[in-house]
């Protein structure tokens, strides 16, 4: 068996997969303690380890110390100029999110054309790759939870817990009250980014291009007809890096 770890700012993302490349077992933990806590009887089957980090030095090391602690030893990704057939297209190509840059292999190797990839999480990142398979750059914004934090930062009045238990509205009609009206307020300012970045991308990639969408907010671009929702996308690409 073969544990996969993507270490977000604000999750961990974990699954557990056969020789075969099945998934058996996935989940998503807060933390190192609860990730411990869910993993610690499925380590005697596992064989390997492999790891995504976008947090800091310390925190990766602790959560890779707490992985060994169970008998893993633990395989890190790193930064690379090009990987699978594509190409980074930073200046610094260090600097690139592993989060990102994985994700962007893994789309690219699952269509072999020009694509458009977006993660909606904590932070929302878009990345275009041509036909070719060079990367061209991408933006990042803040998502949900970010522009929640903002508003409760700087309005008294308005709680996160309260936002936190709305949900997304099918109904986008002007709300009748606090925490619906900042919800729906966020939704439709992060809606209107990434219809842009969609507009954008014909004159970016042309008229033939996918567009794949991952992260935990990702139901946000559901409608859109030309999305393919992948959920595993930074993990997928982690098993393209470390084959």
């Amino acid at each position: 068996m073969i544990l996969e770890l993507d270490c977000g700012n604000s999750a961990i993302k974990w699954r557990l997969m056969d020789g075969a490349g099945l998934v058996v077992h996935r989940g998503r933990a807060d933390d190192l303690e609860s990730l411990i806590a869910q993993i610690v009887d499925l380590t005697e089957a596992v064989s390997r380890c492999r790891l995504v980090s976008v947090r800091g030095l310390e925190q990766t090391k602790s959560i890779v110390d707490g992985i060994r602690a169970l008998g893993v030893r633990p395989e890190v990704v790193t930064p690379s100029a090009a990987l699978r057939g594509v190409v980074n297209g930073y200046d610094d190509y260090s600097r690139l999110g592993l989060d990102r840059w994985l994700a962007l292999v893994a789309a690219f190797n699952r269509c072999r054309a020009a694509c458009l990839v977006i993660d909606i999480g904590t932070a929302v990142t878009v990345d275009y790759v041509d036909t070719s398979g060079r990367h061209l750059g991408g933006y990042i914004a803040p998502g949900l939870p970010m522009l929640r934090r903002l508003i409760v930062k700087h309005a008294a009045s308005v709680s996160l817990p309260d936002l936190e238990r709305e949900a997304l509205q099918s109904n986008l009609a002007p709300a009748r009250s606090t925490s619906p009206a900042v919800e729906s307020g966020c939704y439709l300012m992060l809606r209107a980014f990434l219809n842009e970045r969609l507009s954008q991308a014909d004159s970016e990639l042309g008229s033939s291009y996918r567009v794949f969408v991952t992260g935990g907010d990702a139901v946000i671009m559901n409608a859109h007809p030309k999305v393919i929702i992948a959920e595993d996308l930074v993990l997928d690409g982690l098993a393209l890096a470390l084959p």
